[in-house]
């Protein structure tokens, strides 16, 4: 097996810090809080 290099693009990231609260039990959550998100461009290579 030979390796090879992958270039690929990272162009947004997303922090998140939200408060959970489970209505049914494995079936209906509710989430609120605030989401910071940006957006740029990064070359990996």
């Amino acid at each position: 097996m030979a390796h090879e290099d992958v270039t690929y693009k990272l162009s947004s990231a997303q922090v998140s810090l939200q408060l959970s609260y489970r209505l049914i039990k494995n079936h209906l959550s509710i989430e609120f809080g605030p989401v910071l998100q940006g957006k740029w461009k990064i070359k990996y290579k």
